[in-house]
């Protein structure tokens, strides 16, 4: 479950394979945290490893790609890279 405004709610399908895919592919001491603000913006899943934060904007078909520049733009001031999951 995902924490937003205090209140619990499931993750995406997407979010939760993606969460599924960086638990394989990833170190095994890499943190994975959720919903955490960078430059003023939420996140959905950041990774952090020793020497880098990996950040994921996870979007479906709902939310859209609409105001994502601006958002990687200031996360990307802090993070190692930044990465956009989205439905097609």
């Amino acid at each position: 479950m995902r924490q937003a405004e205090g209140v619990a709610r499931p993750r995406s399908a997407i979010e939760e394979d993606l969460v599924g895919f960086l638990r394989r592919s990833l170190p095994a001491d890499a943190r994975l945290l959720h919903d955490l603000v960078i430059g003023g913006c939420r996140t959905d899943v950041v990774a952090v490893l020793e020497d880098r934060l990996l950040v994921f904007l996870v979007r479906d078909r709902r939310e859209g790609l609409d105001g994502l520049g601006d958002a990687v733009r200031a996360i990307a001031e802090v993070a190692s890279s930044v990465t956009i999951v989205a439905h097609r």
